[in-house]
């Protein structure tokens, strides 16, 4: 075994490599999981070795469970604190639902409880924003930064928390710096799975470039070394000739 290229959705990703001196089975030898959910198309191509052994392709499914958007004025949203105003017709920030919750308090949290396997936080990222602690059903899980200088990006869904054991969960997010902190709307995973579409195998064989036979190449090599031997025998009989030549003079 040998090298293989690995192509994804046509783009170059990388090459691996499969020599082992011991045989090893069932390896897997590429991974990727930052494709977005969606159909993709992965090619292998054997560069090296004497051969590329296909046993299998793995398809991870966890990504493809539904989302729902959950905009920031859903009744069910609790804002806790003394900063915290509602924004509308924010059209221009191209905010989800052209709205968004904000406050300048540091403290202030927003809370909302779920029913699924995951929840995702939906900002905007500035250079008026700051950071964030993020709790799930009362533990810190993590923390993110909404801070950018590359202008504003808005409708980020800034933090997950996936692979949560379904049922009731509750998500709170609390302003920990920055002027402001702004909720555009939760992505909650449901724990419905989606179809998973057919995955289909293509094997494309690349016709092997002839090999000149081996016999004319033989012959070729030994007619070449009979014709310099040929001439070899004849030089030294010349030679031999004229040797004699003289003695008799």
């Amino acid at each position: 075994m040998g090298e293989i290229d690995v192509y994804i959705d046509g783009v170059f990703d990388q090459t691996i490599d499969c020599y082992s001196e011991t045989p090893q089975q069932q390896v897997i030898v590429y991974t990727n999981s930052e494709l977005d959910y969606a159909g993709h198309r992965i090619k292998l191509v054997n560069k090296s070795g004497d051969e590329m052994v296909v046993d299998g392709i793995v398809v991870r499914r966890t990504s493809s469970e539904k989302s729902v958007t959950v905009n920031d004025n859903d009744e069910s949203i609790s804002y806790v604190g003394e900063g915290w105003r509602y924004a509308d017709n924010r059209t221009s920030e191209q905010d989800y639902m052209t709205d968004a919750h904000i406050t300048y308090n540091d403290g202030d949290y927003v809370e909302y409880s779920f029913v699924g396997t995951g929840i995702g936080f939906m900002t905007e990222m500035y250079s008026d924003m700051g950071k964030i602690e993020v709790y799930v059903d009362g533990e810190l899980v993590g923390e993110a930064d909404c801070y950018t200088d590359s202008g504003r990006k808005s409708q980020q869904v800034i933090f997950k928390e996936l692979n949560l054991e379904y049922g009731e969960h509750t998500i709170r997010v609390v302003k920990n710096g920055g002027q402001y902190m702004i909720v555009d709307g939760f992505a909650v995973w449901t724990g419905e799975s989606m179809p998973l579409e057919e995955v289909e195998l293509d094997y494309t064989s690349v016709p092997e470039k002839k090999k000149p036979d081996a016999l004319p190449i033989v012959l070729a090599a030994a007619g070449a070394a009979l014709v310099i031997a040929a001439a070899v025998t004849c030089v030294l009989y010349i030679r031999k000739k004229n040797r004699k030549n003289k003695a008799a003079k």
